[in-house]
């Protein structure tokens, strides 16, 4: 899909009046529904193959993203090694973005730029209520729904961001990002090609395009469910110096 329809279907549906779910799936009911599902039970990690397309010409790197639940109710944490570039992130809420580079960690902004990726800092988030002031459901129909949310300013860098959800797991689909205005799209996230894990569906394959600077990041994910992490992996104070070692079926 070329950029010019994405950003004409992504106006068509901000322009949408708020939808009422179907019986009893209220709005407060699907939001439960997919915070949820987004905690996993057990922490989790991938390795993933990273092809960036960036503002540096085109790359390669290994990631390794872990995830692990923020007490019982809160939506996950994250951390995401990138090895060649040999940058860390440390997401564990909106408003305490952590980002390492060379050994040397600090708090940063939102729109903190992780390496010559697409991402920045906060898109390493998990999509949490939480990070709304307001959401409102957009569309519904028996595959998936979508939610707009207008984020909390600050800590997010973000005017608007509109999720997509399939309903039967729970998953996020898709995620459009909008910046300065509520109809200016920066960047678009989407998800395919889901595996089970931990009690959660998790995507093997992950896009994300920036379509300001006209990048596109593909990354390969292989999930697994693990017992036990480094308590530095979540520490602000030492996630910097972790290094942790490919999974024996990480590729290359």
């Amino acid at each position: 899909m070329s950029v010019q329809r994405i950003v004409v279907a992504s106006l068509a549906l901000l322009s949408l009046p708020c939808v009422a779910a179907n019986g009893a799936e209220t709005l407060a009911t699907l939001l439960a529904t997919v915070s949820e599902a987004a905690r996993p039970a057990t922490p989790l990690r991938a390795d993933a193959a990273a092809e960036l397309n960036g503002l540096e010409g085109r790359k390669r790197d290994h990631l390794v993203f872990v995830e692990r639940s923020a007490g019982a109710h809160g939506p996950p944490q994250v951390y995401v090694q990138l090895d060649e570039a040999k940058i860390r992130v440390l997401a564990l809420d909106p408003s305490d973005l952590r980002i390492a580079r060379e050994g040397k960690g600090e708090k940063v902004a939102a729109d903190a730029a992780v390496g010559s990726t697409s991402f920045t800092v906060e898109d390493f988030l998990p999509f949490s209520p939480a990070r709304c002031a307001a959401t409102r459901l957009a569309e519904i129909t028996a595959e998936q729904f979508a939610l707009v949310c207008e984020p909390k300013k600050p800590p997010s860098q973000y005017s608007l961001m509109v999720y997509k959800f399939d309903r039967e797991k729970s998953a996020l689909l898709q995620v459009l990002l909008y910046k300065g205005a509520m109809t200016n799209l920066v960047k678009m996230l989407r998800n395919a090609d889901f595996v089970q894990v931990g009690g959660t569906w998790r995507p093997k394959r992950v896009v994300m395009q920036d379509f300001k600077l006209r990048t596109r990041d593909v990354l390969s994910l292989q999930w697994q469910a693990v017992a036990q992490l480094p308590s530095e992996a979540f520490d602000p104070t030492a996630f910097a110096a972790i290094v942790l070692p490919k999974a024996p079926f990480a590729k290359p």
